[in-house]
């Protein structure tokens, strides 16, 4: 069972829906502006605007800022490949994407992160996002 979080002002055109283990975020189905893909050999990776990368940063911190996420065991280790890609920031690692493949990113309304994983991602991004 989940529960949608109130938008922050600082999240942008990101919100934030929180489960248990994991949780995912969402943007408006007329302003998509995540892609994603799946790798062959799991995971997948994730563009997000550069001028929208510190409103990402700030909806996974909320994410992350939840009581649900206080019990989350944290990855073993940080497997966070990010790149910048034109006007993306590129992101690879342990992301789901819904109704990608593997031939090219495709916008997409959300993608899902686990807890653990999610607090290697923030700290990837945050050289980033204040740049």
């Amino acid at each position: 069972m989940g529960a949608i979080l109130e938008k922050a002002d600082e999240n942008g055109p990101f919100g934030v829906e929180v489960r248990s283990e994991s949780f995912y975020v969402v943007t408006d189905p007329d302003a998509l502006v995540l892609s994603a893909m799946r790798n062959a050999e799991g995971g997948g990776r994730f563009g997000v605007p550069a001028a929208e990368l510190k409103a990402f940063v700030s909806a996974v911190a909320q994410a992350l800022g939840h009581p649900t996420a206080s019990g989350a065991k944290l990855a073993d280790r940080d497997s966070w490949v990010v790149t910048q890609n034109g006007g993306d920031v590129v992101v690879g690692g342990p992301v789901i994407t819904f109704g990608t493949d593997e031939l090219e990113r495709k916008p997409v309304q959300s993608i899902e992160l686990e807890y653990g994983d999610a607090y290697w991602l923030a700290r990837a991004l945050e050289p980033l996002a204040r740049s």
